[in-house]
């Protein structure tokens, strides 16, 4: 992971040295080279926005530093180009304008609160707001794009399936990090209140779960942003926290958990991909929650709450430790 963040710091610093920060539309240049110029440009963006919600990073590139249009059509592909390179080019304009939103969300996430309370926005006021961009941004797509982000259809363009998984993990975000998590600072908050927001978070981590479990050999040879390898392993981190914070405190009820189970055909399926298909994007979920599916599937056995003791109290400290996702290791800083 450092070894990435130097490599991606040094890409940035060369961009901005070059001038790739800037809209190049009216330069004296030739329309190729103003394509390349912003091609090159959102490439990098969008590398450092999903690398910073893996990574658990605040990213290098804001908003207020960059003037540069997402690409036209016409600068992604050439005249008398194939449908699908005409789709592929669209699913990249898909991606830059996600990519935009989601530097709201992470703005959001690494903001450093203000020292007067009152200059603070809630955290349910945030995600209101995040919410309505996010319906804003699915509303705004073409009938193309709205089949191949919301309906996962078309599944043959290139990069259909990872702007899926994109979209799909910016859900969860939103409900995960910016929604469950601030209420670890509110312990007043109505337990009834904490339950449907951990149900909204699961039931987005079931639809990746779902989504992954359901994608064919070819679409496993398709593009994936190596981000994609944090998301799946945050995913799968979720699930497992929802088995243990369900108050699972007999045996019946932590085999017959929903979140569970799901995590454990999760894990499955990616087991599966890696030794049929040679398929790499699972290897960090499952190296990191593996050994944690077989630790709670052992709890099903003689005297379980002895175990369960450990991971279910108050607070839940040992299961933080357990499940610490990329997104939460800088938290404390």
């Amino acid at each position: 992971m450092t070894g990435n963040a130097i490599t991606l710091a040094s890409a940035v610093a060369l961009s901005q040295s070059l001038g790739l920060n800037r809209d190049p539309t009216h330069w004296d240049i030739p329309d190729a080279d103003k394509a390349l110029r912003i091609r090159i440009w959102w490439c990098v963006v969008c590398h450092d926005r999903w690398c910073s919600l893996a990574h658990g990073t605040p990213p290098l590139i804001h908003d207020n530093q960059h003037d540069v249009p997402i690409p036209t059509l016409e600068q992604l592909v050439r005249p008398h180009d194939l449908a699908t390179n005409i789709f592929a080019a669209e699913v990249f304009q898909t991606l830059c304008s996600l990519t935009r939103l989601l530097a709201q969300c992470l703005s959001s996430i690494y903001h450093i609160p203000a020292v007067s309370p009152a200059d603070n926005i809630d955290s349910g006021t945030k995600l209101r707001r995040l919410e309505l961009r996010l319906a804003q941004w699915e509303d705004a797509l073409s009938d193309m794009m709205k089949e191949i982000v919301i309906r996962h259809q078309h599944t043959e363009v290139p990069g259909a399936s990872n702007i899926r998984l994109s979209y799909l993990s910016v859900r969860l975000l939103l409900l995960r990090r910016i929604d469950i998590d601030t209420d670890n600072s509110q312990p007043d908050l109505d337990i009834e209140l904490i339950v449907h927001k951990r149900l909204r978070a699961q039931k987005a981590a079931e639809d990746i779960s779902h989504f992954v479990q359901n994608l064919h050999p070819t679409q496993l040879a398709d593009f994936w942003h190596p981000s994609g390898a944090f998301l799946l392993a945050s995913t799968a981190t979720l699930l497992l926290r929802c088995a243990v914070e369900g108050n699972a405190t007999t045996t019946s009820d932590l085999s017959n958990n929903t979140a569970l189970r799901r995590a454990e055909e999760f894990l499955s399926t990616l087991r599966d991909f890696k030794e049929n298909h040679g398929w790499d994007l699972g290897d960090i979920c499952l190296a990191q929650c593996g050994e944690v599916m077989e630790s709670l599937k052992s709890f099903t056995g003689n005297d379980p709450g002895a175990h369960l003791e450990q991971l279910v109290v108050e607070g839940i400290p040992l299961v933080d430790e357990l499940f610490q996702t990329p997104w939460e290791l800088f938290d404390t800083y």
